[in-house]
């Protein structure tokens, strides 16, 4: 899951991008960043919006935008990849026409630009942005939806907000004051402590090894685990998705290295173990650059899985626990890391 923010002026106003995001961008994205404002410094000119999107947008987390027709198509199309949408409501810096809006196909609610120009002058196009998603999914989106605002009471201002406003469905929380206190503490109270982010970021490089090598909907089994470890409730599917899991990256790393099993090998830890004549493994040459510890999880992780899935356990013996669990999440860990390093040998 991820954050999306939106902003016409991002390059004026980068100092609460760094400030509201500084534990999900990476070093990396932040050093790309420094070196936009010492080059934009020295040709005394501002950073474009489309220097930082393209920056900003390389990491998993953090989405940015900087044109409203852009953010209404991002909203269109991927809404729910979305925990948290924070908008400027005046997005009108970044000039844009009414075709644009048409040519996205959003047929409710209509976009009409003089409708949405504000009493004081400048857009209201954050407020349109709202009204639609609420067309889309209803009231559950102001539960995660925020406006940037230039005021420090933008309610008195409520201008096409009124109905929300009446019905109790939006209040001053939903609106950031644009100045470094609000912005740090909105950071630490909403930004750092939504769960599905946290899980994300602590596990970044475990969903992004099964994206880039597998596909998406393996990085959403392995959150899927990681997220419901703790609930007694998912005990079953979290052992079945580590299974699947496992074959997944089994089948992946066989047809990479075009494996052909000798006689008497059965799977993937087989062959990484190549056995002598006794059945003793050979420890002098894991295939792979695996080792025995690496092959123990795999063995332990395949029997405590296929049990589940053959339902083997009599009502008296003992059935997998969240205990049980938490291994088998640990042992997945080490085997996505050194899967990574088999694809990226």
């Amino acid at each position: 899951m991820k954050i999306l923010y939106v902003e016409d002026e991002i390059g004026k106003h980068i100092d609460n991008v760094l400030t509201l995001f500084d534990k999900y961008l990476t070093l990396e994205i932040k050093n790309q960043i420094d070196k936009l404002i010492e080059k934009t410094s020295e040709k005394r000119k501002g950073i474009s919006g489309i220097e930082l999107r393209e920056v900003i947008n390389n990491s998993d987390i953090i989405h940015v935008e900087y044109r409203f027709p852009d953010t209404l198509k991002e909203l269109s199309q991927h809404y729910n990849q979305y925990d948290l949408i924070i908008v400027d409501r005046n997005l009108s810096e970044e000039k844009y026409t009414e075709q644009e809006i048409q040519d996205i196909k959003i047929f409710l609610p209509v976009f009409k630009k003089e409708f949405y120009a504000g009493k004081e002058g400048g857009g209201r196009e954050g407020d349109y942005l709202l009204h639609y998603l609420f067309c889309k999914v209803g009231e559950k989106v102001l539960k995660k939806f925020y406006f940037l605002s230039a005021y420090s009471d933008d309610l008195s201002k409520q201008d096409l907000l009124e109905y929300y406003v009446n019905l109790d469905l939006l209040t001053q929380n939903n609106f950031i004051p644009k100045n470094n206190e609000n912005i740090v503490r909105f950071r630490d109270e909403i930004v750092n402590e939504i769960e599905n982010l946290t899980i994300r970021h602590d596990n970044l490089i475990y969903l992004k090894t099964l994206k880039d090598h597998i596909n998406n909907e393996l990085a959403k089994d392995f959150f899927s685990i990681l997220k419901n470890q703790k609930s007694i409730d998912y005990i079953e599917q979290n052992v079945d998705l580590s299974r699947k899991i496992y074959e997944s990256i089994s089948r992946k790393i066989i047809q990479k290295n075009k494996i052909n099993f000798k006689a008497g090998q059965k799977n993937l830890i087989d062959y990484l173990e190549d056995k002598d004549e006794q059945g003793k493994p050979n420890y002098k040459n894991y295939k792979l650059n695996s080792g025995p510890i690496l092959c123990l999880f795999g063995r332990t992780l395949y029997y405590i899985t296929s049990s589940n899935i053959h339902k083997d356990y009599e009502s008296n013996l003992y059935k997998p626990s969240l205990e049980t669990v938490q291994a088998l999440v640990s042992m997945l860990k080490d085997i996505i890391l050194w899967f990574d390093d088999v694809m990226g040998s």
